[in-house]
């Protein structure tokens, strides 16, 4: 029989705790504990060992083999819910836990009880109670959801199920009935969580978690959309620059679009661009050609004249302007470019417009012949019409009325009435011009011979050829010719008579003035 290494009170075999100060004791070497049995005679209380024990009772089975672990490991592996149940651990010699035991530092609590290395072995004839609840906690098994009672043989359920109920009444078992048990007050008062309750406590904690995760979810988003908000309404909008499209010198349109040719200018203005900034002018988005472009004020606009050159073609293109930010204008300008002279844009050089009607002052100068020089004026006029006819080219005197001259022959000196009808033909365009006159009818009179004899063209013949073009500073230049009519063109009533023009060709220059 060993004795309590702290008060000296007699323990059964296999002891770890004392029952009377709660000491815990030394470890017992295995050998001894199956050599050494209980001398102490049961309590009266145990009156189940009054009764004769079955014969089928077999000796309970060895305790597990030692870990090899000192104290502090093995009270480890005792869950800290495991409650301590009065004398049926390690009290085999029926010691119980009496009422009044002091608590004392090493007693076991309920949620620290220290481990032992094996489960005490029962004697022969012992009460089953005792060995089923050391046999069972050893195992690991889950602890009652409901109060125990001492002495009172319980089975338990597996884990995670919940445990039967028991109630502090007389229980009948295989040896008799067995009484209620006193229980340390310590022990009776704390019992285990159930486990449902520490699932539903795993669950919440979860719950709570995501909640939490969604909240902060909410809270980031909410404040990315004030912070996009508040960007939104502070930021500077993007510029949206407008231009705004005249020609130069006149206001040249092909209907109602815009016109231009090569040699006119069009006169752009800008607004809402970049303040001092490059500006560059794409024609159907591409960089103008022979554009050089313009640069906006501190205000962000412009005035500017972009000519229009030789590569521009012919057609309709789309004008937008950007500054060197890549600010592009939100509004496009559609311009149809035109040859010079048409939708009233000036010629090459500046000339009359196609559509134009003015008159041309030529000076000619030239001769017939080898040796007879001559100079003389005449007054082109050009009759301007819509596109894309261009101008018409006559003279005066070209409208089918019949003129009569006097005149004398340049070979003879004799004098002769001429009565004479002319037309013309002939057109302007992009400041050059054709001119031809025709004699349609001619009739000759020599009224100084007698009788009278009277020559007769017999069918039209061109009087006179003209062409020149635009020469700049509102003149034109060019050459002209008198074709030659010979005598077999008239018909003469008298034997003898003829009558003939001389061919003649020269250069001339004229001004341009306003009919």
């Amino acid at each position: 029989m060993s004795k309590c290494t702290a008060c000296g009170n007699e323990l059964p075999p296999n002891a770890r705790f004392c029952g009377n100060c709660g000491h815990v004791q030394e470890a017992t070497s295995y050998t001894d504990a199956e050599t050494r049995r209980s001398e102490t005679p049961p309590p009266s209380s145990w009156s189940f060992y009054n009764s004769a024990a079955p014969d089928n009772i077999g000796t309970p089975p060895p305790p597990p083999p030692p870990t090899g672990r000192d104290e502090r490991e093995e009270r480890k592996d005792v869950p800290p819910w495991l409650p301590l149940y009065g004398g049926d651990i390690g009290l085999e010699s029926g010691q119980a836990y009496p009422s009044n035991a002091p608590t004392v530092a090493g007693t076991p609590q309920i949620s620290g009880a220290p481990g032992v290395s094996g489960t005490p072995s029962v004697p022969p004839g012992a009460p089953s109670g005792g060995y089923h609840m050391g046999q069972q906690l050893a195992q690991g098994a889950a602890p009652p959801q409901a109060p125990y009672y001492p002495g009172a043989h319980t089975s338990y359920p597996p884990v995670n199920q919940p445990p039967p109920q028991t109630y502090p009444q007389q229980q009948a078992t295989q040896w008799g009935t067995q009484e209620p048990q006193a229980q340390h007050p310590e022990h009776f008062a704390k019992q285990a969580a159930p486990a449902h309750a520490a699932a539903t406590k795993v669950a919440g904690g979860i719950a709570a978690k995501w909640i939490l995760v969604a909240v902060a979810a909410v809270v980031v988003i909410g404040g990315g959309g004030v912070g996009l908000a508040a960007y939104l309404a502070n930021r500077t909008p993007p510029l949206q620059p407008v231009i705004s499209i005249a020609t130069s010198p006149g206001n040249y349109k092909v209907g109602n679009t815009l016109a231009g040719a090569s040699g006119t200018s069009l006169h752009i203005t800008g607004s809402k661009f970049s303040n001092n900034s490059t500006i560059t002018f794409l024609l159907d988005g591409a960089p103008a050609p022979g554009s050089t472009g313009a640069k906006s004020d501190a205000n962000g606009t412009f005035q500017t004249d972009v000519k229009i050159t030789n590569g521009w073609s012919p057609g309709t293109h789309t004008l937008t302007a950007k500054d060197a930010s890549n600010n592009t204008t939100q509004n496009s300008v559609t311009v149809m470019i035109v040859s010079p002279g048409q939708a009233n844009t000036p010629g090459p050089l500046g000339a009359p417009p196609d559509d134009a009607s003015f008159h041309v002052n030529a000076n000619i100068k030239g001769q017939f012949g080898s040796s007879a020089p001559f100079t003389e004026t005449q007054t082109v006029i050009i009759t301007g019409h819509p596109d894309p006819m261009g101008g018409s080219v006559c003279e005066s005197t070209d409208n089918g009325q019949p003129i009569m001259t006097q005149n004398s022959t340049f070979n003879t000196s004799t004098a002769f009435q001429e009565t004479a009808v002319y037309s013309c033909t002939g057109t302007y365009k992009a400041g050059k011009f054709t001119y031809t006159q025709m004699l349609t009818s001619d009739t000759i009179k020599y009224y100084l011979v007698s009788p009278v004899v009277t020559c007769t063209l017999t069918s039209p013949q061109p009087n006179m050829e003209l062409s020149g073009s635009y020469t700049g500073n509102n003149t034109f230049s060019g050459t002209f010719s008198f074709p030659a009519i010979s005598q077999n063109a008239y018909h003469c009533d008298a034997n003898g008579a003829n009558f003939f023009h001389r061919a003649g060709q020269g250069t001339w220059t004229g001004s341009v003035t306003t009919p």
